[in-house]
């Protein structure tokens, strides 16, 4: 018989935080679960914790990778192998609150929704919250971040084909999410319903990229492009989705300060900025009434070609933004 859900843990060299995470799961109030493990190739204690747990509670798989082949194949390998009803996603430093699942399973068949989507509590930092639900409410569409604060109807993600773009090194879970949305039938939403994120340093809210993750930030920002326009999302939505992550992968990309490497940002930068606007669906007014203030300036910096005043402007922006997460994480 099937579980009700396959919570799906891709695992690479996370054994201090593995613990919290897998008893935040094992611990949920619906106990009929499967949690698959999917090991990528870790090089630390990591498969012994898993085994430790596997021993311990028969709901734990673990599933190999020989060798690290990214998080998206991970969270791949758990799909083709989940036999839950619906799915669920956790990263292995991050957890669940106690009644996530059950909270979204009365949510999914009350509205007999394909997805159902919780939001993020930042552990450890209140006052640090950001929540789209209330634009997922005006149009299921713009869910396009957040995918781990949601479950998702088993049958619906493979009657879809719908996986993790594995060429990508980052912004895999932008794609994914979009596209589940896209695609859904019904989605039910419960803000109550959260998954529990542990912002770290190190992570992409403190670090400067790299080349392959600028490029991958962009090339995600493409494949969102191309599938809302194949599938004709509204104007409404294909605008608010295009410059959220627009002004997302200007501000992540521009951490990083080599001179080489900011000269690949103002390309990919006005490539895609000129690409989105001859889109049919672009609105000039709908995206930048979706801007903040600062970012239209920087738009229009690009759309001008004023490359030093952009840079100039987001360093400006940049230092301003990194003092103030300082000032709540410390």
């Amino acid at each position: 018989m099937m579980p009700l859900f396959s919570i799906i843990i891709p695992v690479f060299n996370t054994q201090e935080t593995l613990p919290t995470c897998l008893g935040s799961v094992l611990g949920q109030t619906v106990t009929d679960i499967e949690v698959l493990c999917v090991d990528d190739g870790s090089t630390d204690d990591s498969l012994s914790v898993l085994r430790c747990y596997a021993q311990a509670d028969a709901r734990v798989r673990i599933l190999r990778h020989e060798r690290n082949r990214g998080v998206s194949c991970a969270r791949n390998t758990g799909i083709e192998a989940a036999a839950g009803e619906y799915m669920a996603f956790v990263d292995s430093d991050d957890a669940l609150a106690p009644d996530f699942c059950e909270r979204l399973l009365t949510a999914a068949r009350r509205e007999g929704a394909d997805i159902a989507k919780g939001n993020y509590a930042y552990l450890g930092h209140s006052g640090i919250n950001y929540s789209i639900n209330a634009k997922i409410r005006q149009d299921k569409n713009n869910c396009y971040i957040q995918f781990c604060s949601a479950i998702y109807r088993s049958t619906f993600l493979r009657e879809h084909g719908l996986r993790f773009p594995e060429r990508l090194h980052a912004s895999e879970d932008l794609v994914f999410a979009f596209s589940a949305a896209l695609r859904a039938e019904r989605m039910a939403l419960d803000d109550a319903a959260h998954a529990l994120i542990t912002p770290r340093r190190g992570s992409a809210s403190f670090s400067a990229p790299d080349v392959r993750t600028i490029i991958s930030h962009y090339r995600a920002l493409g494949m969102v492009l191309d599938q809302a326009t194949r599938r004709n999302a509204a104007p409404a939505c294909f605008n608010y989705v295009l410059a959220s992550l627009f002004a997302l992968f200007m501000h992540i990309a521009i951490r990083n300060r080599k001179p080489a490497v900011r000269k690949l940002i103002a390309v990919k930068n006005r490539q895609l900025y000129r690409r989105a606007k001859a889109c049919p669906a672009f609105d000039a007014d709908i995206f930048t009434d979706n801007l903040a203030e600062d970012d239209k300036s920087l738009c229009t910096c690009l759309e001008n070609d004023n490359l030093p005043l952009f840079f100039t402007a987001m360093d400006k922006l940049q230092a301003r933004r990194c003092r103030m997460i300082r000032s709540r994480f410390l």
